[in-house]
């Protein structure tokens, strides 16, 4: 909740909000413990107790070969700088792009320099992007990623705002090493599972629950 209020300017605001959303402070509580107390059970009960073997995220990769496939892709780091809301604001932006620019060619650590200054949700992984194709990134960003080469550094400027840009590494069109995707599939395999049990798990609390239903089937509700 004390999250949730920082976004407003004030309690008369996030008041005046919550009204127009049809609910109100209580209710929203209510929500939130709700979800969160849904969200503690599943993780108890789910994902802590789920494992993928080495040798279950090996089959799936030798058994489904095309899912590996890749075209040409880059793997990226930025910094996104907003761009101003006014022509002063904008230049006083770049100005702050082109510094940052000028300190990532002299040699600084980029990963310190994304976690310190990047608006950007990548700024926690220090701005690393991972890997993608031209036509998973936005227009400007896919054009400067592919035409740097691996360790280049240059700034651009998109809708988003101003991106210093680095390239860490390129691949060309082929087939992804068991390695190179061991981490996201184990991840995809894990979830797999947890849906399955999810599912499983809703299944038998359901057997379990003692349900009445107050309105009978293809009654209309009424006014």
């Amino acid at each position: 909740m004390q999250r949730i209020a920082k976004q407003f300017k004030s309690d008369a605001e996030m008041n005046a909000t919550l009204a127009n959303w049809f609910t109100d402070r209580i209710s929203l509580e209510k929500g939130l413990y709700q979800s969160l107390t849904v969200s503690k059970f599943i993780d108890e009960n789910i994902n802590k107790k789920t494992t993928v073997a080495p040798e279950e995220v090996a089959k799936y990769y030798t058994s489904h070969p095309a899912e590996f496939q890749h075209p040409d892709i880059v793997r990226t780091s930025h910094i996104l700088i907003p761009a101003g809301a006014t022509p002063e604001q904008d230049t006083l932006a770049r100005q702050r792009a082109e510094a940052l620019l000028a300190r990532a060619k002299k040699g600084e650590d980029f990963a310190k320099l994304a976690k310190a200054y990047s608006t950007d949700a990548s700024a926690s992984q220090g701005g690393d992007v991972g890997f993608s194709p031209k036509q998973g990134l936005i227009p400007g960003y896919a054009e400067a990623a592919f035409s740097l080469p691996v360790g280049g550094v240059t700034l651009i400027k998109t809708q988003l705002g101003y991106h210093i840009i680095k390239v860490t590494d390129k691949k060309k069109e082929g087939l992804s090493t068991l390695e190179e995707v061991r981490q996201q599939l184990t991840e995809f395999l894990k979830n797999e599972k947890n849906q399955a049990d999810l599912a499983k798990l809703v299944s038998q609390l359901r057997d379990q629950a003692k349900i009445e239903i107050l309105i009978p089937t293809g009654q209309p509700l009424g006014r």
